[in-house]
């Protein structure tokens, strides 16, 4: 059963639990230090409802030890109070393990949701500078972050101080609390930075600093002295709305990383040097379209549209004259690539978008699979015993507003029972995300590989059915993996990426190394790292993505960097 950080554990069962000091919230909410399992739960329910997230945590963790009947209540409610203290990492690592031991539970997705939206709500952050106090010069943010951005955001400056003066960074967060950074950057180094004049260099002492600091909880920066802080800067932040309102309660991606609304509008193009990529890509693409078809295999790229290109009756903004999606498709067509844009069977058919989520539902991805099948030359009645069903969904839209929303997701159902085995899944969220499943009862008994993003993982899950083999790997900037495909001798390939991915052109690799996947696992935070090494661990024998994944791992772990550090 999974314990209150997300792993697997023993959890210790009795009637009676032992609570080692009073749970004390911000709000001055008291727990007594012995209580029914019973008891601690609804005390975990008035904590949550009073909006004493402090206490509400310690009360769910406590609830998770005792192994209650309804554990999963347990965990969604541990997920919700990290959430409220902003704690993404911890929140989604919490509610992806509510939702792996209880798959089908609607709050555990709702959870989730409402977690990942408020993660990857936009902040625009501003340094502002103070009156008076001593010479310290920081750079801006250039550019808006993602809330879960925010705990890692790199802050740089430089400090001129009378030389012999000792002084270090100091930070305070919104509770008061002061952290201390030293200023350790050689002046040479710092006048890389927002550099002071000349003049200002010969007089005094200039030191700099390039760190990590959480800018989502920072309130104030400045020097700390022999005589104490001297603030000398204020943090501000300005949330940016990240959805945009249709017609009829449709809700669409704006502000994101892709500026997927100026794609749409034509206010963002595609420079010369960028079509020049796509024109690599295109001709190296279909070099291997060509290789493949030598051995009898298949390629097909397939481009999911935008929400607002299937759907511009409920969009708010018009749609441009020539946009960069048709220089694309110009540049891919020019060369001949096998691709599937299908905005117009989608747009034909209710249903293949729901109003709260960006992605396309079950049934418009089986709409782009059966294209992909055509193209294949594969015959078949695709939908037999298959029906697509409304399933309430938050989406990745629905969980950003404020109070979240929902609209009905058409999902695939079968009426007969299904022989798919997952053999494998990695774990991650998205790029590094790889699942192996077979199906031994499928009827194309091939290989299929589909390279692409989250729009992919629901064409490889109506994939399982129809043929023997599905192997899936995120990784939407660097595809197709030439390595993957000849290690799975597979018959069948796909590649997919989002129209509002089109400004940058994927790369063709060769290898697994050459992907973004050691980057993205390199990236990983403590328990989402954890999670790896224990899908790695448990993989079978002969694993070669289980293999490559604990190898990046390996390669990337901090304390053995640390180690190597202090070595030096």
């Amino acid at each position: 059963m999974p314990n209150a950080k997300g792993g697997l554990a023993r959890l210790r069962f009795g009637a009676r639990l032992v609570i080692p000091k009073t749970v004390v919230g911000d709000r001055g909410f008291r727990v007594d230090k012995t209580a029914t399992p019973d008891r601690l739960v609804q005390a975990a329910r008035t904590a949550a409802a009073a909006g004493d997230a402090r206490a509400a945590l310690k009360l769910w963790q406590q609830v998770c030890e005792t192994c209650p009947p309804d554990l999963a209540e347990a965990l969604c409610g541990k997920a919700a109070a990290l959430l409220a203290l902003e704690d993404y990492a911890a929140a989604l690592d919490t509610a992806l393990t509510c939702a792996a031991h209880f798959p089908n539970h609607k709050p555990a997705r709702d959870i989730r949701a409402r977690i990942m939206g408020r993660a990857s709500q936009r902040v625009q952050v501003q340094l502002v500078r103070l009156r008076g106090g001593p010479m310290l010069r920081l750079a801006q943010p250039v550019r808006s972050v993602t809330r879960r951005e925010l705990g890692q955001s790199e802050l740089r400056g430089w400090a001129a101080l009378p030389r012999g003066t000792q002084a270090q960074l100091v930070l305070e967060d919104e509770d008061g609390r002061q952290t201390l950074r030293p200023l350790d950057v050689p002046g040479h180094a710092a006048l890389r930075l927002p550099s002071p004049r000349v003049p200002l260099r010969l007089v005094r002492d200039v030191r700099g600093f390039v760190i990590t600091a959480d800018l989502g909880t920072v309130r104030r920066i400045g020097l700390m002295r022999a005589d104490g802080p001297q603030w000398t800067h204020a943090v501000d932040r300005k949330e940016i709305a990240t959805t945009l309102e249709g017609t009829d309660g449709w809700l669409f991606l704006t502000n994101d990383g892709n500026r997927s609304d100026e794609v749409f509008t034509g206010a963002l193009q595609l420079p010369l040097w960028r079509r020049a990529l796509w024109h690599v890509f295109a001709r190296r693409l279909v070099q291997q379209t060509r290789r493949l078809a030598a051995t009898g295999a298949k390629l097909a790229f397939v481009i999911a549209p935008s929400k607002e290109s299937v759907l511009p009756q409920h969009y708010p903004l018009p749609r441009g004259a020539r946009i960069l999606t048709d220089d694309v498709l110009a540049i891919l067509h020019r060369w001949q690539v096998p691709v599937e844009f299908p905005t117009a069977a989608l747009a034909a058919q209710s249903g293949s978008y729901c109003r709260t989520d960006t992605h396309w539902s079950h049934l418009g991805a089986m709409i782009a699979l059966e294209a992909c099948l055509a193209r294949f030359g594969l015959e078949g009645d695709w939908r037999a015993q298959l029906e697509f069903v409304p399933l309430a969904s938050m989406g990745d839209l629905g969980g950003k507003q404020s109070p979240p929303v929902s609209d009905d997701l058409l999902v695939a159902r079968w009426s007969a029972p299904q022989q798919v085995r997952q053999l494998y899944r990695s774990g991650l969220l998205t790029t590094g995300e790889i699942t192996v499943v077979e199906n031994d009862a499928a009827p194309v008994q091939e290989v299929l590989v589909i390279f692409g993003g989250s729009s992919a993982s629901v064409l490889a899950h109506l994939a399982s059915r129809i043929f023997r083999r599905v192997v899936r790997l995120n990784c939407p900037s660097t595809q197709p993996v030439l390595e993957v495909i000849a290690a799975e001798d597979a018959r069948y390939v796909i590649c997919q990426t989002n129209e509002r991915y089109l400004m940058r052109a994927p790369r063709v690799v060769q290898r697994l190394s050459d992907t973004s996947i050691p980057e993205a696992v390199e990236a990983l935070n403590a328990g989402m790292r954890q999670r790896l090494a224990e899908t790695c661990a448990t993989a079978e024998p002969g694993n070669i993505y289980a293999r490559f994944l604990a190898e990046c791992l390996a390669r990337t772990d901090p304390q053995r960097s640390a180690g190597a550090d202090q070595r030096r």
